[in-house]
């Protein structure tokens, strides 16, 4: 996938939930990069004229996926079940 190509599917989504009376929200919207990234600057993708934020890492469905710390999910469940002990 390309960095245009992203963007045009960002830009299609939006368009549609537009058009169904739904927004997003460019505030609250952040991307991941997983995998080698060996352009710099990192690029960047606009939502309604917003540039979106990277993050490092991402919470999906209660999981923290990172490319940085592979096993911060399970550390962090491993954590909360010794506090609970």
């Amino acid at each position: 996938m390309t960095f245009s190509s992203l963007q045009h599917i960002i830009d299609v989504a939006n368009k549609y939930i537009t058009e169904h009376g739904l927004r997003f929200n460019p505030s609250k919207t952040e991307y991941t990069i997983f995998g080698n990234c060996n352009l710099a600057p990192h690029p960047q993708w606009m939502l309604n004229g917003a540039t979106l934020k990277e993050s490092d890492s991402v919470n999906y469905l209660g999981v923290s996926l990172s490319h940085a710390k592979p096993n911060v999910h399970s550390d962090n469940r491993i954590n909360t079940c010794r506090r609970a002990y």
